[in-house]
């Protein structure tokens, strides 16, 4: 019985893993499409957000089986419900490359700004986070956990940094409303897929020690 239960859950975190990797696949393509104008690339991200979807419901139904025919007590079941709620986390971070995704379609072509290399770091240091996140519960990792939740408030600086130097430039300029508004909804969905990724850190803190944090 607790072999089989835990093959069960290493076959759920396999799948987990897998999972994060398509959107780590997403999150650059968007941004690739983004920095180059890519509307077919951006289209193949929006296209491709149904495969994680179902990712999320598989996953979700291995949970809710498992549960049903393994009875999983204590830690065993913190950690099956831990991997429902992440495949929520992910699947949420998808959709924000799909919202990334629409924004190019809706610039198409035109003269982007210097704010591109600012959402490249940002974007950069998102994949990071997402992927260590990750890492992080499967590896039952505190330590990388914690290094990887701290980076969260990179992102939010950078976030916020970029949306200053967007503001000037608007009011500089009103005729680039249009694209820097688009911009500021690229670094939002960033900010926003960091959060995510801390949260999935913050449920591997409290599966391995008890303590409900919160960065």
């Amino acid at each position: 019985m607790r072999d089989t239960l835990d093959a069960k859950i290493k076959v759920l975190s396999n799948t987990l893993v897998e999972m994060c990797t398509k959107v780590e696949e997403n999150i650059e393509k968007s941004l690739k499409a983004l920095v180059t104008q890519n509307a077919e690339l951006a289209q193949e991200v929006i296209d491709f957000d149904g495969e994680i979807n179902a990712y999320e419901t598989s996953i979700e139904m291995s949970c809710v089986n498992l549960i049903a025919t393994q009875t999983p007590l204590a830690v065993d079941l913190r950690r099956v419900f831990s991997i429902i709620k992440i495949v929520t986390d992910l699947e949420r971070i998808g959709d924000h490359c799909v919202n990334i995704s629409k924004v190019v379609l809706t610039l198409g072509a035109c003269d982007l700004n210097g704010a591109l290399e600012e959402i490249s770091s940002m974007g950069d240091m998102v994949k990071r986070m997402v992927k260590h996140s990750i890492k992080s519960f499967v590896e039952e990792s505190v330590d990388l956990a914690e290094l990887t939740a701290k980076e969260d408030d990179i992102v939010d600086q950078s976030y916020e940094a970029l949306y200053r130097n967007l503001l000037k430039q608007i009011k500089k300029d009103i005729s680039n409303e249009n694209q820097i508004i688009g911009l500021l909804l690229v670094g939002r969905y960033l900010e926003r897929m960091a959060d995510h990724s801390t949260n999935i850190c913050e449920r591997l803190i409290y599966l391995e020690t008890g303590k409900n944090v919160k960065y």
